[in-house]
């Protein structure tokens, strides 16, 4: 039995041997086992020498996978993606689909808006999957609706983050702040996809936008889109607390956009 400290990741389908050198090979679709509700076995090879060394022992240890439904779904899991969020930020926004984002981010900016005052904006939007058809419409609406908004600022600058989730193609991808031509097109011709797991890598996508701007205006706004919770326990450098404390030393205002 696997310790407390052992997590396998395992994907929804496995690929093993060599097409062309045996017949032992094909693929496993683990999403097909468990509906048949069949047992799955594999093995993990432990080695007593690093980098797999076979010149030390090595042993096979042989695991039945069983699986088990996730029971989160519906009201709950938009709760805990609800409190998720709130724990980072400033104030959370629930959104129904695309437009809704784009109308919600346009409140945003008008109950914050003062000629007197300039505008540091960045938005970081999650960019997996299940985000696609979001995307779509903010590809088309965004910034055409947005625009008129922070004009009604001294000045303003706005700048993009994009993530997703460990081992995607890419972690975070940030845009520094930029005319809106600019980051319309960047937005029109992001890669959406991968993350199909539950969390993404939403503090990463903050820290990004932290630490990656040059923050100076007097109104500093980071707007975090989604529709995951981030990860409970970091994998990386990147932890909860830090983030956070470093937007409130840069006066940084968080808000979230969540869909129910």
């Amino acid at each position: 039995k696997f310790g407390e400290a052992f997590h396998i990741l395992i994907p929804k389908k496995l690929k093993y041997g060599f097409p062309n050198f045996s017949t032992r090979s094909g693929e496993i679709d683990l999403e097909i086992l468990k509906n048949k509700k069949e047992p799955f076995w594999f093995s993990i090879r432990s080695f007593e020498k690093k980098y797999n060394d076979y010149l030390g022992r090595y042993q096979d240890n042989a695991y039945e996978l069983l699986f088990k439904d996730n029971q989160k779904h519906g009201k709950i899991e938009f709760n805990e993606l609800k409190d998720t969020f709130t724990k980072f930020s400033d104030e959370v926004v629930i959104a129904n689909n695309g437009i809704d984002i784009v109308d919600k981010i346009n409140k945003i900016l008008k109950e914050s808006e003062d000629s007197v005052y300039d505008l540091d904006l960045v938005l970081v939007i999650d960019v997996t999957d299940s985000m696609k058809s979001n995307i779509e419409i903010l590809k088309e609406h965004l910034f055409s609706i947005i625009e008129p908004q922070l004009q009604k600022f001294k000045s303003y600058r706005i700048g993009l983050v994009f993530y997703k989730d460990y081992l995607e193609d890419f972690l975070t991808k940030a845009f520094d702040f930029n005319t809106i031509p600019y980051l319309n097109n960047i937005l029109k011709y992001v890669n959406v996809g991968g993350g199909g797991d539950y969390p993404e890598a939403v503090f990463e996508g903050i820290d990004a936008a932290v630490t990656q701007f040059d923050w100076r205006a007097e109104r500093r706004f980071i707007i975090v889109i989604g529709d995951a919770p981030p990860h409970e326990y970091p994998r990386g450098s990147v932890v909860y607390k830090d983030v956070i404390n470093s937007a409130k030393e840069k006066d940084i205002t968080i808000y979230g956009i969540i869909f129910q």
